[in-house]
């Protein structure tokens, strides 16, 4: 009888630590995989949620120019949205650093026009971060090729308790205000980043949350994450070295230049 009680015991505790050894398998090793990840890249598309409004529908011309000049106009508002479609970027990321474009490889042949598509969401150039220095370097051409400096502590987040899923990882909404242009000198964006890959970048050089950015709206469009590719092997990231540096009031005298006289600055 004893053996027999012994027996059942033996079995019990043999079962237990069976069981703690798969809970600790599933509990610890997703945290140690995640901890031995390096660097990684994630592609991301976007998406229109709404049709571009021609604002152009309510002028009646009044001789051919004019007719001309609604024309051309409606024939940008229409490229405009079937180039978003297309547009890919990549993201490419270590711990510290991380550089974000568009695809060079995705020009069309006789398909819309995708500096329309990449200027109506603000994506045109590089957007390069570097969290140990808190900086932010934008490099494009603004009446001729700059690098915007900025601060990533400049970015104000206001972390809201909403989730929702993007490419598979739980993210969690979070809002900031920056400066676009002069018509909207702070509007706001939201983004959902997720803990579970735990990086503080994003599109946009939209920066600095606890958790990588996997989706941004800006305006009515919406970039988001469609293929995240991680490695344990570290990464190297070069910043943009091109182009005068410069801070965003460069970019504001520009705006203001822009509006006095815009044929004279377009040429």
């Amino acid at each position: 009888m004893k053996l027999r009680y012994f027996n059942y015991l033996h079995q019990k505790l043999f079962v237990f630590l069976i069981m703690k050894k798969i809970l600790f398998v599933f509990l610890f090793l997703p945290l140690i995989s995640f901890a031995q990840i390096q660097s990684g890249e994630i592609i991301y598309k976007v998406k229109s949620l709404e049709k571009s409004k021609n604002k152009t529908d309510t002028i009646q011309p009044e001789n051919s120019t004019e007719e001309s000049a609604k024309q051309y106009l409606g024939d940008v508002f229409a490229q405009k949205d079937q180039a978003i479609p297309y547009l890919r970027f990549n993201l490419e990321f270590n711990h510290n650093e991380a550089l974000f474009q568009a695809q060079k490889n995705i020009a069309i042949d006789n398909g819309p026009n995708l500096d329309l598509g990449l200027n109506a969401i603000g994506g045109k150039g590089v957007f390069y971060s570097n969290l140990s220095q808190n900086e932010n370097i934008h490099q494009k051409e603004y009446l001729k090729l700059v690098r915007i400096n900025t601060k990533i502590s400049d970015l104000n987040w206001e972390i809201k308790d909403e989730f929702k899923t993007i490419a598979g990882y739980q993210c969690q909404k979070a809002i900031t205000h920056i400066y676009i242009n002069s018509s909207h000198p702070e509007k706001e964006i939201t983004v959902w980043f997720t803990k579970e890959l735990p990086f503080s970048f994003g599109p946009l050089g939209m920066v600095g949350l606890p958790g990588m950015i996997l989706g941004v709206k800006r305006f009515k469009y919406f970039i988001y994450a469609d293929e995240i590719k991680l490695s344990k092997k570290d990464k190297k990231i070069i910043p943009p070295k091109k182009g005068e540096k410069v801070t965003i009031d460069y970019i504001k005298e520009v705006d203001k230049k822009l509006e006095e006289d815009p044929l004279k600055y377009s040429e």
